[in-house]
C-alpha cells in the first residue's frame, strides 16, 4: 500500500470518535506472537455517530470494500472498526453488527456479525462470517490438549460462542466470552499456551506483563486460513481509548 501505512489510516477513522473504547489482542501460533492488532466499535447513535462514507474515505477502501459496507449500511447500525499491522498478512478489518436481528449478505445463512477483511499487500478482500453457535465438543476438539484445557477454566457462557466461517477459504475457527479476569490473573494459562506453540517466553511474558491490569473479554481459537492453530487474546482498559492512541502505538509490539 502506497502512502500512510494501514496503522495511520485506521488511527485516522477511529479519532473522530476519541471517546471510544480500544480493544487490543495478542494472536499466538505456531513459534509466533503478535502484538499490533487493535479494535474499536465506533458509535451507532448521537451527534457522534459513525458515517461509513467518512470512514470509508478515512481508509482509503478499495472499491469491493466499498460495495459490501454499503450493501450492509441499511441494516447494520453498529460499525467496529480492527487493523492488524503486525502479521504475515496484514489487514483492515471492518465489522457490521445488528443487535436486534441477523445480518443476512447475499445467499449466506444470519450471521451476528459481518467481517469485511482487507489484505492489503495480497490486494484481496475476504468476508468472514460470525454464527450463533454452543459449545461444543467439536470446538474443543480442534485445538490441543493444553490449550483446550486452559479454554475450560477462561470461557464463560457457553450459549454465547459465535462461530467463525470464511467461505472461501478452510478457516474454523470460534470466538467466545471469557468470565471476568485480569490479564495478569490469566497469564500463567496463556503462557502454557504459548509454550505449546513454540513461542519465546521472555517475548510473551513481557508482553502480558506490560498490559497486567487489562482485563480479558474474549478469545478467539481454532484454525487459521492456513490451517495452523490458533488462540487470540482480546483484552481492553478502561483508560485505553482513541484519544489514548499516541500512547498505545508507543507501547505496542509484536514478534514472529
Amino acid at each position: 500500500m502506497d502512502g500512510p501505512s494501514m496503522t495511520d489510516r485506521f488511527a485516522t477513522a477511529v479519532s473522530r470518535h476519541p471517546t471510544s473504547p480500544i480493544v487490543r489482542s495478542i494472536t499466538l501460533g505456531p513459534g509466533c506472537c503478535h502484538g499490533d492488532r487493535f479494535l474499536v466499535h465506533l458509535p451507532g447513535d448521537g451527534e457522534d455517530r459513525a458515517d461509513p462514507d467518512q470512514f470509508l474515505a478515512d481508509l482509503d477502501a478499495p472499491a469491493d470494500v466499498v460495495e459490501h459496507v454499503r450493501e450492509l449500511s441499511a441494516f447494520a447500525p453498529q460499525w467496529y472498526l480492527g487493523v492488524d499491522e503486525a502479521s504475515r498478512r496484514r489487514s483492515l478489518r471492518i465489522y457490521a453488527a445488528h443487535a436486534a436481528r441477523p445480518l443476512v449478505l447475499g445467499d449466506e445463512a444470519p450471521a451476528i456479525f459481518v467481517g469485511i477483511k482487507w489484505l492489503s499487500e495480497e490486494g484481496s478482500t475476504i468476508l468472514t462470517f460470525y454464527r450463533s453457535t454452543v459449545a461444543t465438543e467439536r470446538a474443543l476438539g480442534a485445538v490441543s490438549g493444553p490449550i483446550r484445557e486452559v479454554l475450560a477454566d477462561l470461557v464463560l457462557r457457553a450459549d454465547s460462542w459465535l462461530l467463525v466461517e470464511e467461505p472461501i477459504t478452510s478457516r474454523s475457527s470460534w470466538d467466545v466470552p471469557t468470565r471476568r479476569v485480569s490479564l495478569a490473573d490469566a497469564s500463567p494459562g496463556i503462557l502454557r499456551i504459548g509454550e505449546g506453540f513454540g513461542v519465546e517466553q521472555d517475548v510473551l511474558s513481557a508482553a502480558l506483563d506490560a498490559e497486567s491490569t487489562a482485563r480479558v473479554t474474549r478469545l478467539a481459537f481454532g484454525r487459521g486460513r492456513a490451517g495452523d492453530e490458533f488462540v487470540t487474546v482480546y483484552f481492553t482498559r478502561d483508560d485505553e481509548t482513541v484519544g489514548s492512541w499516541d500512547r498505545l502505538t508507543r507501547r505496542s509490539g509484536g514478534t514472529s
